[in-house]
């Protein structure tokens, strides 16, 4: 006996197929709005300094929008922040795959780059954004600084010079040729371009910092512990800045002072080989061995991971 199959027979997987696919559709449309909503949240929490709360939303977006590099952007400045900076990398240079235009994620991208001391990928970086903005001076300046940390100091002079042609009253600007003229080694030129900095942006923290360690270097401790302190005052997180106070207090022989500066360096910084190490000379000198074994015993650990890493 022949069987006839009816052409509405023949239909129903196909309206089956349809229905599931229109199905999938729904779900990958309420994912999306899920994404986007948790984003949002995400960036007024970023505006508002929340950036831990910030990072669970972003997490949620990300799984939700595979394909949107504003996610990935945004997750990796949050980690940035929260100094995972290799995991920023990673996050942000996928953004890039997506968005290779995209100026918001270079500029953020060669920061982390520069950050993570890899000079040479930040100077691509960089130029590419020039690239694409030749008349800012923030990437022209950026730019100069990665020239300049590959000691391309002739590029990197006439890149600065450029971003300060494009804004006459750049304290950053100013700065980057600071570091630029010390590593030259011209310290008179690097210490007028941070007091030209100063003279612009009298809180400006790195200029501080640099025109304080020119000053210790010549000498001058008591004004150079000055402008560490005022550093530290305007950003308590500038572990750099609390560092280098700690020095010039053990040259002007203020243990006490120095040890506490030291002390909340490492909580800072807790891979600062070298304040685990000035911590276990101060500890040593205050009887304290067991714990001037134990800072040794971390700061030369620290050290030799330091060493592999930049061998790597």
């Amino acid at each position: 006996m022949t069987t006839t199959t009816l052409a509405s027979d023949r239909l129903l997987p196909c309206v089956q197929c349809v229905l599931v696919l229109g199905l999938f559709a729904g779900l990958r449309a309420q994912e999306g709005d899920l994404g986007s909503e948790a984003l949002r949240k995400a960036q007024r929490l970023i505006e508002v300094g929340k950036v831990d709360a910030a990072e669970r939303e972003l997490a949620v977006a990300v799984a939700l929008l595979p394909e949107d590099p504003e996610a990935r952007h945004a997750l990796g400045y949050v980690y940035f922040r929260q100094g995972k900076l290799e995991e920023s990398r990673k996050l942000l240079e996928e953004a890039l795959e997506m968005s290779p235009a995209n100026t918001k994620v270079l500029s953020k991208l060669g920061v982390v780059q520069a950050r993570l001391k890899d000079f040479k990928a930040a100077e691509k970086t960089f130029a590419a954004l020039v690239a694409l903005t030749p008349d800012d001076p923030v990437a022209r300046k950026n730019h100069g600084g990665a020239l300049r940390d590959l000691g391309r100091l002739t590029e990197a002079r006439a890149e600065l010079k450029q971003a300060l042609a494009l804004k006459k009253d750049y304290a950053d600007a100013y700065h980057a040729l600071g570091l630029l003229e010390a590593k030259a080694g011209d310290s008179r030129a690097a210490f007028d371009m941070h007091e030209t900095a100063l003279e612009l942006d009298p809180n400006h923290v790195d200029a501080l910092n640099q025109s304080a360690v020119l000053l210790a270097r010549d000498g001058q401790l008591e004004v150079a512990a000055e402008r560490f302190q005022r550093a530290v005052e305007l950003d308590p997180g500038h572990a750099t800045a609390r560092f280098n106070l700690a020095e010039a207090l053990l040259r002007l022989e203020k243990p006490a002072e120095a040890q506490a500066e030291l002390e909340r360096v490492v909580v800072l910084e807790p891979k600062h080989a070298k304040a685990h190490f000035r911590l276990s000379q101060l500890y040593e000198k205050s009887g304290l061995t067991v714990k001037a074994a134990e800072t040794r015993e971390k700061s030369e650990r620290l050290k030799r991971e330091a060493e592999k890493a930049a061998a790597r």
